[in-house]
C-alpha cells in the first residue's frame, strides 16, 4: 500500500450557529485540498465566515457511483479531502455513508472531527433520563408506516429521538397525541438558531405551544420522547411478566373473554384490567 494516499476527513459544522464550529474544524477545512459538500451554497457561506478560500466539489445523496469513485481516485492519488454535509456530521441523516465506506475498502484513513450536534444537544437539555437512547432519524412521511412506528415504540425502555421538517411536525405530534397522549416530549425548533425554542410536555401541551406560538409550516425540528419504562402507567398493578401472559391471552381470546378470566389469574380488578387493555393495547 502507498505511503502517499491522502486522508478522508468527516467534518461536523454548525446547525445554525457558525459560532458553533471548532478551532479543529477550521483548521481541517483550510489545510485540505478539497472538500466534498452536500451544497456548494451552504458551504461557501461557511468558509466565507471564516475568510476560507478551499476549493468545493458536490457530494450528496444522488451522487453516483462514478462521482464517489472520482472522489477516491482524488484521495488515492494523496489529495486530502473534507467530507462535509449541510449541517451536523456527515452520515448522520446526511450523505457520506457509501464514500466513507468506499475509502475504507481502499485502505484510505477516514478521521472524525466532530462538533455541534442536534441530538447531543436536545439530550443535554431534556430534563428526561437518556443515557440510553434510539436515534430515528426523520420518520416515515406516509400515515400508516408512521403510526406502526409509534406504536412499536409505546413499549420502548428507551428514549427516542426524531428529526422532522416544519411542514410535518404536526401531524408527528398529532399521530403521538392519538396514541400515547400521556408521554412526555421535548422538542427543539431551529436548536443553536436566533429563534430557538424549547417545548416541554405531552404531546398535545406541546401542540398547543406551537399554535400559541404561530409557528407555520417553517423550522428544523428534533423530538425527544420519554422511554416507556418511565413513565407513571397508573392503571397498571402487573409484573413485567403478568403483562406479556396478558398479550398472550389477548392474541388468543376475546377481550371479553380475557376479562372474565384474568381478574383472578393476576388479582386485580376487572376495571383496573379493563382500563389497562385499553391503554395498552387498543389500537
Amino acid at each position: 500500500m502507498s505511503d502517499n494516499l491522502g486522508t478522508l476527513y468527516v467534518v461536523a459544522t454548525p446547525i445554525g450557529n457558525l459560532a458553533d464550529i471548532s478551532e479543529r474544524a477550521i483548521n481541517i477545512l483550510s489545510s485540505v485540498d478539497l472538500c466534498a459538500v452536500e451544497d456548494t451554497r451552504v458551504t461557501s457561506r461557511l468558509l466565507a465566515h471564516k475568510s476560507l478560500k478551499t476549493k468545493l466539489i458536490s457530494y450528496h445523496d444522488h451522487s453516483t457511483e462514478k462521482k464517489i469513485g472520482n472522489l477516491i481516485e482524488l484521495i488515492l492519488s494523496g489529495l486530502d479531502i473534507a467530507l462535509v454535509s449541510d449541517a451536523g456530521t456527515p452520515s448522520i441523516s446526511d450523505p457520506g455513508y457509501s464514500l466513507v465506506r468506499r475509502a475504507l475498502d481502499n485502505g484510505v484513513k477516514v478521521v472524525p472531527i466532530p462538533g455541534a450536534s442536534a441530538v447531543t444537544s436536545i439530550i443535554s437539555v431534556a430534563g428526561i433520563p437518556s443515557e440510553k437512547f434510539i436515534f430515528q432519524g426523520f420518520p416515515p412521511r406516509k400515515g400508516r408506516k408512521r403510526i406502526l412506528l409509534l406504536q412499536e415504540l409505546r413499549d420502548e425502555t428507551k428514549a427516542s429521538i426524531f428529526f422532522e421538517s416544519g411542514m410535518r411536525i404536526k401531524g408527528l405530534l398529532e399521530d403521538i397525541n392519538t396514541l400515547d397522549p400521556e408521554r412526555r416530549l421535548v422538542l427543539g425548533r431551529e436548536i443553536t438558531k436566533l429563534h430557538e425554542v424549547i417545548y416541554r410536555g405531552t404531546s398535545n401541551e406541546v401542540l398547543k405551544c406551537l399554535e400559541r406560538d404561530n409557528f407555520g409550516k417553517k423550522g428544523e425540528f428534533v423530538l425527544l420522547i420519554e422511554g416507556s419504562n418511565l413513565l407513571e402507567k397508573k392503571s397498571s398493578k402487573l409484573t413485567k411478566d403478568e403483562l406479556r401472559i396478558l398479550e398472550v391471552l389477548l392474541n388468543k381470546l376475546s377481550k371479553k373473554e380475557v376479562l372474565n378470566i384474568a381478574p383472578d389469574l393476576f388479582n386485580i380488578k376487572k376495571n383496573d384490567l379493563y382500563k389497562l387493555i385499553l391503554e395498552r393495547y387498543s389500537k
